[in-house]
């Protein structure tokens, strides 16, 4: 597990999900975004990277960073294409005659086997997951792709079982967002938008208590007792160690360990040990982390 951070390449239709999808890897220490694009272009674009970039550079749609030093690790890629579906398999086809092809891990609203047998033949294949499935773990998505693994979500599992699907490649592991038992509840619904919009969406506290109607103590009371579920103040006064919390047999977790690693001795340093949940600049983040650690378990 020596890759710390993955170069995705997004291809993605709808918007909206590119916008969430790009939103939570940028926010995530493991992954880093090369490029965005739409499968509404054309396929054959993807016959090599030299292409790929050339491509871009002369439509003008989408973009893609130039530099070569910056090779497409994964790609997500949306297989649902009403207007032409046989363009993920186009595309997957095109991106397996690479020398060194990127893992493609493969995405759906709604699980179908037809495209899952059409999209695993192919040896870049690295997964097909249900986005309410994953959720907000999609770069916990990436990187088990890129280390080499299958990565499936729940949805995808009956497809496995009663089909007749057995050639994927490696070792299979299903993803999925945490349920919901191991998430705050203070005031059911109130309490989860109020920690989605703070730490998913990093709305200022003044928005979101104008947002929903709430008052600042109550707001200011759900982030407190989140923060005690994540162990937040035992991290930054040291009495919990990060790699007990992100250490993973599947996932690297380095980059964020050591990311964080230098700077809580900053914040101790700076602030007395009496003083309740010392803050940082960079808390939401580590904080975000920390909720969207995902279940990962073996198929």
């Amino acid at each position: 597990m020596k890759k710390q951070c993955f170069n995705v390449l997004l291809i993605e239709d709808d918007h909206f999900a590119s916008n969430m999808i790009m939103m939570l890897l940028a926010k995530d220490f493991r992954t880093h975004v090369i490029g965005e694009l739409s499968n509404h272009i054309d396929s054959e674009i993807f016959n090599s990277l030299t292409q790929l970039r050339k491509a871009k550079k002369e439509s003008g749609g989408g973009y893609l960073n130039a530099n070569p030093k910056h090779p497409i690790d994964v790609v997500i890629l949306d297989t649902e294409v009403p207007w032409n579906k046989d363009i993920p398999s186009k595309v997957m086809e095109n991106f397996s005659k690479w020398a060194s092809p990127p893992k493609i891990l493969c995405t759906c609203t709604y699980p179908d086997e037809k495209t899952l047998k059409s999209l695993s033949k192919f040896e870049c294949f690295s997964g097909y997951i249900v986005k309410s499935d994953v959720l907000y773990c999609i770069a916990s998505a990436v990187c088990l792709a890129g280390t080499g693994y299958t990565v499936i979500s729940p949805q995808i599992c009956p497809l496995l079982e009663e089909g007749d699907i057995t050639n994927l490649r490696g070792e299979t592991l299903i993803i999925s967002y945490p349920k919901q038992e191991k998430k705050i509840r203070i005031n059911g619904n109130l309490s989860a938008d109020i920690i989605r919009l703070k730490l998913i969406f990093n709305l200022p506290q003044s928005e979101i208590q104008e947002e929903l109607f709430t008052s600042e103590k109550y707001a200011r009371q759900v982030i407190t007792k989140k923060y005690s579920n994540l162990h937040m103040s035992d991290i930054v006064f040291e009495r919990i160690k990060l790699d007990e919390l992100l250490s993973n047999p599947y996932i690297n977790n380095r980059k964020i360990i050591e990311h964080y690693g230098r700077i809580i001795p900053n914040v101790l340093a700076k602030r007395s040990s009496k003083k309740r949940n010392p803050k940082f600049r960079n808390m939401d983040t580590l904080a975000f982390h920390l909720m969207t650690i995902p279940d990962i378990k073996k198929w």
